[in-house]
């Protein structure tokens, strides 16, 4: 089921999947369908994350959170894990950055190791995006457990 919450006076925060869960890509497929065809009285604008959707309303307008829960949850009723269709891309890279040496120490490798690590990994790209939380994750276990900075 998903989460409805006010998000100031004119807007709500709609969570519609656990965070990185893979049906996340279906529902929030679905979720964008159905508010394209259904929009709400007074929807202006819908920003879409990972797992999440921000509803902007027309001040005054935005709908009581618990009658739309309803409705959009019996929209997403059945939305298993439809995933986006799947493409394998090679990337170049270089590996020459200046923090390079201080992964490697702090993950107690050396550096051709960390290289290896990293190179060696297939990613998955869930979105792209600017924002510190977008999510590229390697199909490998972690190697290199990290705090992102």
């Amino acid at each position: 089921d998903l989460r409805i919450d006010p998000y100031g006076p004119d807007a709500l925060l709609v969570r519609h999947t656990p965070q990185g869960h893979d049906a996340a890509f279906g529902r929030g497929q679905a979720l964008q369908r159905h508010l394209e065809q259904h929009p709400p009285v007074g929807l202006i604008e819908v920003t879409h994350g990972f797992s999440t959707a921000l509803l902007e309303f027309v001040p005054g307008t935005r709908p009581d959170p618990q009658w739309l829960s309803v409705v959009l949850n019996g929209a997403l009723r059945g939305v298993k894990s439809a995933n986006a269709p799947e493409r394998t891309l090679e990337i170049p890279v270089i590996y020459d950055g200046q923090d390079l040496p201080v992964v490697a120490r702090k993950a107690r490798l050396s550096v051709k190791e960390v290289i290896a690590l990293h190179s060696a990994a297939t990613y998955r790209v869930a979105l792209l995006g600017s924002h510190q939380a977008f999510r590229i994750s390697p199909d490998s276990t972690a190697a290199l457990p990290l705090a992102k900075s």
